[in-house]
């Protein structure tokens, strides 16, 4: 079974909640089995580090929990699965965060039902497609403001609206970290990402079917600027997905 990696880590109940720079500002509480798809990874036996070439250095340390919306709970209904491996993409960029992407595959399937299902890829016919105007909703556990490790036990959601390139380009292309046509820029003027949200999905529903669109990438280093976050653009590696993985692409 393979998933899309979300990265970086925060303690809970003797594990650590893997997760990188952004969480959630703005947003409400989900609802149980209202994100199926959201799963947290988390690091056995680990000591935090920040960024995303660390979670390659834990690959035996790291198990998927899918089935649950509090991190602090353990409900008999959730999952808990080891990784085999991790792929990351081979032109990633810790600097830059070029190729911000990976792909985890787990040594067994998770069985699917009403708290645990898959999320979709877009097709091929939207490679094209910026999304500019569109409205996608992101989730995410972790920081609700800039307060340093003030994270939310429960998983949240925001819907935000995609933003025009240029907005990101303005503000992110001046230093080491620059946006790229393979990133998608989103608007934080209702709400944001915050510490713990980069690998989180940015969805939208297409052709009835809940969609990935982005992964939570970089944004500001203050969590409530109102400053767009960039996103990796899922449409820019649907062939690496398929070649990395058992994903048939429509």
């Amino acid at each position: 079974m393979t998933i899309l990696l979300l990265c970086e880590y925060y303690r809970v109940d003797g594990a650590s909640v893997i997760e990188r720079e952004l969480r959630i500002v703005g947003g409400q509480a989900a609802k149980i089995a209202q994100f199926p798809h959201a799963a947290a990874l988390v690091l056995r036996l680990a000591t935090p580090r920040n960024h995303a070439a660390h979670c390659l250095e834990d690959i035996l340390n790291l198990d998927v929990l899918a089935g649950l919306i509090d991190i602090t709970q353990n409900p008999q209904y959730r999952q808990r699965v080891e990784l085999r491996d991790i792929r990351q993409h081979p032109e990633y960029d810790n600097d830059s965060l070029l190729n911000d992407i990976a792909l985890i595959h787990l040594i067994r399937r998770i069985p699917f039902n009403r708290l645990m299902q898959k999320i979709a890829l877009p097709s091929r016919s939207l490679i094209n497609n910026r999304f500019t105007g569109s409205l996608g909703t992101i989730i995410g556990w972790g920081q609700t403001s800039n307060v340093p490790r003030q994270i939310s036990e429960t998983l949240r959601f925001v819907r935000l609206p995609v933003a025009p390139d240029q907005l990101c380009i303005n503000i992110y292309n001046t230093g080491f970290r620059y946006f790229n046509p393979s990133n998608i820029c989103i608007s934080g003027a209702r709400g944001s990402t915050c510490n713990g949200d980069s690998g989180s999905s940015m969805q939208q529903t297409i052709n009835g079917e809940v969609t990935i669109i982005g992964i939570v990438s970089f944004g500001r280093t203050s969590c409530e600027s109102g400053d767009p976050v960039a996103m990796t653009r899922v449409t820019s590696y649907l062939d690496w997905i398929a070649a990395n993985s058992n994903v048939i692409l429509t």
